[in-house]
């Protein structure tokens, strides 16, 4: 499965989405497993970042993507979880937790939905649950741009941290004003590599 899935996937994306990693020591140098936050721009992110970054992680992805026989073979090599938007889809959520607690690394899009580059970073408080309720560091990235075919994409990775450590979370109860106040952080967090790296004048230094 990992070398079909390599030469229709990720060989294709090596070669025409060819992007640009920094930070990406920030992955390697873990310990422990983490969550990937990410800014979602198009349907190539998680393939381009399957491609690009190290380790294994898995997956939410909307069930309707499951239909499609071919990409859905795709997600289940990241042993995805497929995930009913329309509903609180409280077994998702279980399953998102319980592979945390046994060590296993998520990638997800705190946004829930692509959402072009410019417009408002709104996210969802399903990350921050997860990191707060297993104590899992997280790790920031960010796409400079959307993600285009035939153009040199820019992927950055922040230094992790966790939610859980802070003073402001440490051994408080997990209720919606705490996690509205986590998931600001988590923006925050994302947000900041990106001003970094184009610097005050909006363009990369």
């Amino acid at each position: 499965m990992f070398y079909l899935v390599f030469i229709i996937f990720i060989l294709p994306v090596l070669l025409f989405l060819p992007t640009k990693v920094v930070g990406k020591r920030n992955i390697r140098k873990m310990k422990t497993n983490f969550i990937l936050t990410c800014n979602h721009t198009s349907n190539w992110d998680v393939i381009i970042m399957q491609a690009n970054l190290p380790k294994r992680y898995f997956v939410l992805a909307k069930k309707q993507l499951f239909k499609n026989k071919l990409f859905g073979a795709y997600l289940r090599s990241l042993n995805a979880i497929p995930v009913d938007r329309g509903n609180n889809d409280i077994e998702s959520v279980k399953e998102v937790l319980r592979r945390l607690k046994k060590g296993k690394n998520l990638l997800i899009f705190p946004q829930g939905t692509r959402v072009k580059q410019n417009e408002y970073m709104e996210i969802k408080n399903g990350t921050a649950m997860f990191a707060l309720k297993t104590h899992t560091p997280i790790i920031p990235c960010m796409f400079v741009k959307n993600t285009k075919i035939f153009t040199r994409n820019v992927l950055l990775v922040g230094e992790p941290y966790n939610l859980s450590e802070m003073p402001k979370f440490k051994d408080k109860k997990i209720d919606k004003d705490l996690l509205n106040e986590a998931s600001d952080i988590i923006v925050d967090k994302m947000m900041e590599l990106k001003e970094n790296y184009m610097g005050g004048n909006g363009r990369a230094k």
